[in-house]
């Protein structure tokens, strides 16, 4: 049998633990990027954002769009990123995406790759940034062209 004090040192540290990650979890919530990052439910103040990519190219951001509400794209992870951003460069949210130029019943090779990608919006947001193999571009939220 273990000894009174022992037990009671135990019970103290367990219960300094839990305090003290029970404070970090409250204290720590997720951002409104984070939080409108659900996959398969409808949030409001999204981002549509058009995407081309090019087999010999750099991807270019085409457009982007606000949405009153919409649901975060899902894809599979890929060579390709587009990075949602905080004005000090700090990724809010990254979409991983893969991109083929040939399809079936075709008998050639696509010259692009359009594709629309929904991310969530928020005021934290600053910049869109999109990398490829062959390069990156950047879109300046607010504007109405991709960033220079």
């Amino acid at each position: 049998m273990i000894p009174f004090r022992y037990q009671l040192l135990g019970h103290l540290a367990v219960a300094l633990l839990l305090t003290l990650l029970l404070n970090a979890a409250l204290t720590q919530g997720p951002t409104e990027v984070e939080a409108k990052a659900t996959p398969f439910t409808t949030q409001p103040e999204m981002l549509a954002v058009t995407v081309v990519a090019y087999p010999e190219a750099p991807p270019k951001i085409v457009a982007v769009e606000a949405l009153a509400q919409g649901r975060v794209s899902v894809t599979q992870p890929g060579p390709y990123s587009l990075t949602l951003e905080d004005e000090a460069g700090q990724p809010l949210h990254t979409i991983s995406f893969r991109v083929s130029f040939v399809l079936p019943g075709l008998p050639e090779a696509l010259d692009e790759s359009r594709q629309v990608f929904v991310m969530p919006d928020g005021e934290e947001a600053d910049r869109l940034v999109l990398v490829g193999p062959q390069g990156e571009d950047a879109w300046v939220l607010g504007s109405e062209q991709p960033a220079e």
